[in-house]
């Protein structure tokens, strides 16, 4: 049975090894959220989540 993945990286296809490679992927780092901004968030998602539930 053949093996789905490939490992060999020389075994894709000449189009996809002619382009750059990609970008590394850099997280930004922001400030945790506050204790109003949390309180805010769960707030509305508990009262959508109730409010859904009603209708």
């Amino acid at each position: 049975m053949p093996s789905i993945a490939i490992a060999n990286a020389a075994a894709r296809h000449p189009l996809r090894r002619m382009l750059p490679p990609p970008p590394p992927l850099v997280l930004p780092k922001g400030e945790p959220m506050g204790d109003r901004q949390l309180f805010l968030l769960t707030f509305c998602a508990g009262f959508l989540a109730f409010y859904g539930f009603l209708l």
